[in-house]
Parts: structure tokens; C-alpha cells; sequence
């Protein structure tokens, strides 16, 4: 998060317009005046403030932060370090960089008088005659290698003298090399070469390049830890769902969103929960259980009975079901982000129709009107009748319904 820098000159006209007004000056006031030293001054002043300060928030976030500040961030939260800088090499066991006889010499033993060739480690082979040349790539012999007399091919290991990606060579660019400890050394018939290129040596990690590893690193916690954690809360009795939100308190981070059974208190489970994830997930990704925010239902129906109906055993009758009904209709949908109110109505429409027929009088005598208030942290947001085409509540995945109030009102039909 950052604060929105200042324009230093926008500001600073504001400020002289409201301190004049404030003076009773008027624009006679000349840039020398006392009103726009000061409206000068604090302007600068308060950019460097915010500029210091969003430099501040830079370096605690992972998106932000560079240089020390990122490694710090990285180590701390993650426990992964940036990329050094590393020299080129090519092992033995590559059979890449090799020394071998000129053409027309049979072997080692030809060029050094029947002996063989002890090629010391710091020896330098070079992509230049001139070693010491600009744009020349010097790499050293990193161990002693012995050319055998009755061999005419040895190969060696390497490493680059200077750090970083500008010493990789292509292949067929070591060409030259100091070695002059053979007999033959005047003629020039020890020669050298690599058969492949050598792409090992590289920069130091930039900040993109790092964060972007972080956030590899962050997306491959998320996939290993997901089906672990939900495998895990699953077994925890009285858990209906369990929702992960990625980046839910920052980056690095996720919520465990705990869906328990309506109206059961959630603070014992998600304690559980997160005792499972502490003794999981220790290190590297934080997950953090929290319950999940309730959003208060508040839902009225109106019910027109004839007059003959119209007795406390049937009334008692279709309040007890249709609390039933209502009760099952959203502990069935825990965890589900949209709740299709036209669906719920219809649905107990034809279920109190059904148990009217069934048990009590022909459904023709009751015509159920469902009206339902959408409430948010007391707050009413929306009211909707469901006679008419209601609009359907849409829930974050931190979210989930709660019937705070049902409310059965009996009308007498005429």
C-alpha cells in the first residue's frame, strides 16, 4: 500500500490560495511575501514526508521492496535467498574442455619427447591469443591434469576467472591457453578446445527475477498445503466446508475459512484448525484460520388461511414445518456463495402446498407471499418481495447466511 505522492506546485498554490483567505491578503502579494515562503516550504516539506514514508512501505512488502530490503523480507517470511552472482565452469566429467595434439602428431609423448604433460590447476585457457586483450574470456585449469605420453586427448576441468553471465563462451571459443612446459612449446602443437558451449556462469538475481521466484515459491505451497488442509479439517468434527482465500491478510499469507453447522459456535473448531496448521505449515506459507463473516437473513411470510381453517393447531402445524423447511433449505447451502432467493420461494411454495395437501386442507385455501429483508451487520442493504423477481444474495467466499430472524404471519381469508 502506498500514500498518493504530492504535487509539489498544485499543493502549493492550494495552500497559498486558503492562506492568503485566511490573512485577508489578496493577490497583490508578491512571490517574495511571508504567504508563499510558507506555502513553499510545507508543500516540500510534506512530498519529501510522503515520499520517505512510501519508501518506508516499499521495503515491507514482498511487491515493492528491492535490494536488502526484498532479501530481508524473502529470508525472514520464506526462508529463500536471492542468487548470486556464479562463475562459468565445466567439470572433468563433462568431456567438454580437452587438450589434445595438433595435426599430424600422434600423441602427448610426440610433442614432449616420449613424456607425458602435467598441466598445472591456474593454468588459463583463453577465447583470445592476447590473454590480457579487452573482450577476452579467461577461464583457469581448476586441477592438476596429467596428458598421458600414448594419449593424444585429455579432458580438464575449468572455471571462468571473472563472475557473471559475460564469461559463457559457445562452443569452440577456448582456444588458447599459457602452457608452454613441453618440448615442443615454440611450435605450438599442445592444443586446446571445448566441444559445447558453457552457459553455467551468471548475475547476481535481479528484484523481478527474485520476486518473481518468491512468488513461484508462494503458488507451489498453495497447491502442496491445499488438499492437506482440507483432507485435515475435514476430519474435525462439525466442519460442514472449509474455504482457502490466498493473500487474505497480505501477501505470503491465506485464510482458512471455517464453515461450521448455523448456528453452532465456531471459536472451539477454528482454534483446532489451527493447531493443525501450526504443527503443518510451520515454516514458508502462513494460513490462518478465521470463522466466516455472518450475514444476517431476515424472512417474513405472509400466509392467507380461510376463516376455517383458522385454528391454533393448524397454524402451529405449518410454522413447525415451514421453520423446518427453511432451516434445512440453508444448512444444505454452508459454504455456497450464492443463495437463489426465487429458488428458496418457490421451494416453499410447493413444499407447504404438499404438506397442506397431505395433512391438512386442499392447498387451494393458502396462498403463501414470502418476503425477505437482507441484513448486513444491522444494517438493512436490501428489501425484496419474493412475489415479484427477486434479486439472488451474493456472498464472498468469507461469507455465509445465517436466518437471524423467521418471522410466519397468518392472515384470515375473506
Amino acid at each position: 500500500m502506498r500514500i498518493q505522492n504530492i504535487d509539489v506546485s498544485r499543493y502549493s498554490t492550494s495552500l497559498r490560495t486558503r492562506l492568503m483567505s485566511s490573512f485577508g491578503a489578496d493577490s497583490s502579494y508578491t512571490n517574495d511575501s511571508l504567504v508563499n515562503a510558507i506555502s513553499e516550504v510545507f508543500s516540500q516539506e510534506s512530498a519529501n514526508y510522503v515520499n520517505q514514508l512510501n519508501s518506508v512501505l516499499d521495503s515491507m512488502s514482498v511487491l515493492n521492496a528491492k535490494g536488502e530490503s526484498l532479501d530481508s523480507l524473502a529470508a525472514s517470511m520464506y526462508g529463500i535467498s536471492r542468487k548470486p552472482a556464479r562463475k562459468a565452469s565445466s567439470s572433468l566429467g563433462e568431456y567438454n574442455v580437452y587438450f589434445s595434439v595438433a595435426s599430424g602428431k600422434t600423441d602427448f609423448g610426440s610433442i614432449n619427447n616420449g613424456n607425458s604433460i602435467t598441466i598445472p590447476a591456474g593454468t588459463i585457457i583463453s577465447s583470445s591469443g592476447s590473454i590480457n586483450s579487452a573482450g577476452s574470456i579467461n577461464y583457469v585449469v581448476s586441477e592438476d591434469a596429467i596428458l598421458p605420453a600414448n594419449a593424444k586427448i585429455t579432458y580438464v576441468s575449468v572455471i571462468a576467472l571473472s563472475t557473471g553471465s559475460g564469461s559463457n563462451v559457445n562452443r569452440g571459443s577456448l582456444l588458447y591457453h599459457n602452457f608452454n612446459n613441453y618440448a615442443e612449446s615454440d611450435s605450438n602443437t599442445l592444443i586446446v578446445n571445448n566441444t559445447y558451449p558453457i552457459l553455467s556462469g551468471a548475475n547476481a538475481e535481479t528484484d523481478d527475477n527474485f520476486r518473481f521466484r518468491i512468488t513461484n515459491y508462494i503458488n507451489s505451497l498453495k497447491q502442496i498445503n491445499y488438499n492437506n488442509i482440507l483432507f485435515d479439517n475435514f476430519m474435525i468434527p462439525g466442519i460442514i466446508d472449509t474455504k482457502i482465500i490466498n493473500s487474505y491478510f497480505g501477501i505470503g499469507t491465506a485464510a482458512v475459512v471455517c464453515f461450521a453447522q448455523a448456528k453452532e459456535s465456531n471459536s472451539q473448531i477454528v482454534s483446532r484448525v489451527q493447531q493443525i496448521l501450526n504443527s503443518k505449515f510451520s515454516n514458508g506459507f502462513n494460513f490462518i484460520a478465521i470463522e466466516p463473516r455472518r450475514l444476517n437473513l431476515e424472512i417474513f411470510i405472509t400466509l392467507r388461511i380461510s376463516r376455517r381453517d383458522n385454528t391454533d393447531q393448524i397454524k402451529n402445524s405449518i410454522n413447525k414445518r415451514v421453520q423446518d423447511l427453511t432451516l434445512n433449505y440453508f444448512n444444505e447451502r454452508i459454504g455456497e456463495n450464492q443463495y437463489i432467493i426465487s429458488d428458496y420461494h418457490n421451494r416453499m411454495i410447493e413444499e407447504i402446498n404438499n404438506y397442506l395437501t397431505k395433512s391438512l386442507t386442499p392447498s387451494t385455501d393458502y396462498i403463501p407471499r414470502i418476503d425477505a429483508n437482507k441484513k448486513s451487520n444491522n444494517v438493512v442493504v436490501e428489501n425484496y418481495s419474493l412475489i415479484r423477481i427477486p434479486q439472488d444474495i451474493f456472498l464472498g467466499d468469507d461469507e455465509m447466511v445465517d436466518i437471524a430472524k423467521l418471522n410466519i404471519e397468518f392472515v384470515t381469508k375473506d
